[in-house]
């Protein structure tokens, strides 16, 4: 950990990445709260969740070949000062107008989950190529941790600003933000020879004569070679999905279940940032320990679990309570699940197979989302948070059919990176 956080590029990815986790994580906030507290504002909302995820449906495998065919750096930085000219202009344009039409607020929620779907792959793709593997469980813990302590500082700021400031100046901060993102990822030292050389990667000139489906296709052959493999990541994204289905759950469940207010929202989510603060700071000896694969087991049943807990009962101290363990639960996954994807894909291939599984969350994503839209004013928001609750169970069911991937070597070499790296 000391090597890490010693190295000047880490700190550099790790500072812009606060800065605009912090910034971008405000209007994410505040842009929902919104929407919700207008009449018909929770259709509303669900139509923005809908809209924005069918768009990324379309752009995530894009995004993958993207990620592999050019600069990780260059792409992050071109990500950064599009953020910043989308956020100030609707800011700019809300002070002139002296506030959002409904129309606007959804472009402004569009915008913001778009730059996430670019900005995640590429910062994943750059940090396996710039490190060495034994570093990747620390790597993945401190990009976790930084995630959430962004968060936080983003809910707390956010119960704060949202009320006071008003939407247009944090805007405005937002914009500022993604300017100082641009501006350290610019500063980041590559090597001589563009990072970690990546394993047997297609010189440019033949990248310019495959079309994307090539492209897209390489990274599909990887995993049908490796069904178990594939089977293991797809189960294990179903956290995260449930955690961006509950980006609209929960306001509703919070307003109108519970029937608390814009700061009990906020705090929900410094509550959830510390679960997963702790999950940062506790899965590196847990996978020591246990391994990677029993890591994601146990981390995706704790959360599971705190997902059933929620939608059976409907009370702020739960609620606040088992925000904690799905803070850890999710957290915990994404950093054993990362660290095993780093581990076991090519980072010649990484942005598509990563691409793959967002374009298969996102494809969840849209089908509950769309369900919970037109169903949710009607069973309410507990009765959604069920549904969930069993499609998080049928995963677990499914990583245990994976178990051989817990399995020592040499009986499961299939699985070991050196293989895996020939094809």
């Amino acid at each position: 950990m000391k090597q890490l956080i010693k190295d000047a590029n880490f700190l550099k990815i790790l500072s812009a990445n606060l800065l605009s986790h912090i910034g971008s994580g405000i209007t994410m906030i505040g842009v929902p709260w919104h929407l919700v507290n207008r009449e018909g504002g929770e259709t509303l909302y669900g139509w923005a969740a809908i809209a924005s995820t069918l768009i990324l449906f379309l752009v995530s495998p894009y995004a993958g070949v993207l990620v592999d065919r050019h600069s990780r750096r260059a792409l992050h930085m071109s990500y950064d000062f599009t953020g910043m000219l989308v956020t100030a202009g609707f800011a700019l344009w809300g002070i002139w107008a002296g506030g959002f039409a409904d129309w606007q607020l959804l472009l402004i929620y569009i915008a913001g989950t778009l730059y996430y779907a670019f900005h995640f792959p590429t910062i994943f793709a750059l940090n396996q190529e710039l490190y060495a593997s034994h570093q990747y469980r620390t790597l993945n813990s401190l990009m976790e941790v930084q995630g959430q302590v962004s968060a936080m500082l983003a809910g707390a700021l956010g119960s704060l600003l949202i009320e006071t400031w008003g939407l247009m100046k944090v805007l405005l901060l937002d914009a500022a933000t993604y300017s100082a993102a641009f501006a350290l990822i610019g500063w980041v030292r590559l090597p001589k020879n563009g990072g970690k050389v990546r394993e047997t990667v297609p010189a440019a000139a033949t990248f310019a004569k495959r079309t994307f489906w090539q492209d897209l296709k390489e990274g599909w052959d990887f995993l049908r070679r490796n069904r178990t493999l594939f089977v293991f990541f797809a189960a294990s994204f179903m956290p995260f999905i449930t955690v961006m289905v509950t980006n609209y759950l929960f306001p509703v469940y919070i307003a109108k279940t519970l029937h608390q207010d814009a700061s009990i929202y906020a705090l929900t989510e410094v509550i959830y940032a510390v679960g997963a603060v702790l999950a940062g700071l506790t899965m590196g000896p847990l996978s020591r320990r246990i391994g990677l694969y029993r890591a994601v087991l146990t981390t995706t049943a704790a959360f599971t679990a705190a997902m059933f807990t929620v939608a059976l009962v409907p009370a702020v101290s739960v609620f606040l309570l088992m925000k904690v363990l799905l803070g850890w639960g999710n957290a915990g996954t994404r950093i054993n699940r990362n660290t095993f994807m780093m581990e076991t894909v090519p980072n010649r291939l990484i942005g598509r197979v990563n691409g793959f599984f967002q374009t298969f969350g996102i494809a969840l994503r849209i089908a509950f989302i769309s369900l919970f839209t037109f169903t949710v004013s009607r069973t309410g928001a507990s009765f959604s948070l069920l549904i969930m609750g069993l499609a998080l169970a049928a995963s677990v069911a499914a990583i245990w059919s994976c178990r051989r991937l817990g399995q020592p070597h040499p009986k499961n070499r299939v699985f070991t990176p050196a293989v895996l790296r020939k094809h």
